[in-house]
């Protein structure tokens, strides 16, 4: 980040607002897609609270260089966020059991990491892939059977949480929770992900988490 306080640690802080690569985007994407734990009650998106409360202060103080918006929103929250532009560090705060300092897993936040670097794969596929490329053809253990809908399954189906699993059939996914087991690994969460029954028409049917 160009910024000599910008340690590596703080990298992995919850909510931070840096971009970085995947370096396999298709493959993370679809463990998103049924893998991570909920926050969707219905009330509002999916995604980090306290990240959805700031954000329009954030967006105005990047531009103003006025964080007292921003200070008086996050108050005595228990959290830790840092926000950083190409310039470095621009405000930070924690307070609460959550150190700036502290590693932690970034869950659901990767999502939004994984869909850009995607979408950069796209501008520079030459078409060879884009938002309506079958997962199929990328995934090797998906299921291709003509006409299934499992072979339909597009990617933007998988960046929407509308591939067509079912919650009951998707909670009972294993890997997404063995994260600290070192015989888990990418192949066999994929694995188990391509056994997961379609049950739902792709494209009508909105699972964010099990």
């Amino acid at each position: 980040m160009g910024h000599s306080d910008w340690k590596p640690a703080r990298r992995s802080v919850a909510c931070s607002f840096c971009c970085t690569c995947c370096c396999c985007p298709l493959v993370a994407l679809l463990f998103a897609a049924v893998a991570l734990p909920s926050t969707f009650d219905g009330s509002g998106q999916p995604g980090d609270v306290l990240r959805r409360e700031l954000q329009a202060d954030i967006i105005t103080a990047l531009e103003t260089n006025d964080w007292s918006a921003v200070d008086a929103g996050f108050g005595k929250k228990n959290a830790a966020l840092i926000i950083g532009d190409s310039t470095g560090v621009r405000w930070e705060r924690e307070h609460g059991w959550m150190s700036l300092d502290g590693e932690y897993a970034l869950a659901s936040q990767t999502k939004f990491i994984t869909a850009l670097t995607i979408y950069r794969l796209m501008a520079k596929s030459n078409g060879r892939l884009t938002p309506q490329s079958r997962v199929a053809k990328f995934i090797h253990p998906w299921p291709k059977e003509p006409g299934s809908a499992a072979a339909n399954v597009t990617l933007a189906q998988l960046l929407a949480f509308t591939t067509g699993f079912d919650k009951d059939s998707a909670s009972k996914i294993t890997c997404a929770r063995a994260a600290e087991d070192s015989e888990v690994t990418w192949v066999n969460c994929i694995d188990e992900i391509a056994e997961i029954p379609i049950e739902h028409t792709p494209g009508h049917t909105y699972l964010y988490g099990p």
